[in-house]
């Protein structure tokens, strides 16, 4: 687990929460100075932690956790996609038979 990336998240959700590091804080039965280290990565958050913050932030543990690298990469995907909504179909082929070709140099 990528646990400076994990932390970012938990701020994100917090602030989209419009909840504070002491009310986090308070809701979880930990000191303020915990969550403002666990936040800025001096401290990690364990699964347990990670499991009542999904709760109170409302998210998904998966929102936490999941593969970083696989979210990232699924941003590149969308906007692919997006790019290829424009295309005709000549070139929608093109683009196909060149990603095979890709594809197959990588095997």
């Amino acid at each position: 687990m990528d646990y400076k990336e994990i932390s970012k998240r938990i701020k994100k959700a917090r602030k989209e929460q419009k909840i504070t590091q002491e009310q986090l804080a308070e809701r979880m039965g930990v000191s303020v100075s915990f969550i403002s280290q666990a936040e800025r990565g001096k401290k990690k958050f364990n699964l347990e932690h990670i499991h009542e913050i999904s709760y109170i932030l409302e998210k998904p543990i998966s929102y936490f956790i999941e593969d970083f690298s696989y979210t990232h990469n699924t941003e590149k995907i969308d906007d692919i996609i997006l790019l290829l909504k424009e295309m005709d179909l000549k070139k929608l082929q093109l683009v196909r038979e060149f990603i095979k070709i890709l594809v197959s140099t990588e095997e």
